[in-house]
């Protein structure tokens, strides 16, 4: 089960700051309990970071967790692979 919070938090994150960005790495990397941590740390902290815009902090508050486990488990009905 950890494995698949860690995928959805991932798909979370991607989805809000885009496709191919680099940034759910540098905050898995570097953030306090990784994007997990991230995402419950919420919009307070994300305005505070310099490497996280206006734009990606509302974009992360719209896109929610519940929307990319669906998104998962949608992927594992189907029988695909989801690489993070």
């Amino acid at each position: 089960m950890a494995q698949r919070n860690n995928i959805v938090f991932w798909m979370w994150a991607q989805q809000a700051f885009g496709p191919g960005s680099g940034t759910p790495w540098h905050i898995y990397k570097s953030f306090p309990g990784g994007l997990e941590g991230f995402y419950r740390a919420g919009p307070r902290c994300w305005n505070r970071l310099d490497y996280v815009s206006e734009v990606q902090t509302e974009s992360l508050a719209v896109c929610t967790v519940e929307e990319a486990m669906a998104r998962l488990e949608y992927a594992l009905r189907l029988g695909w692979q989801v690489v993070v």
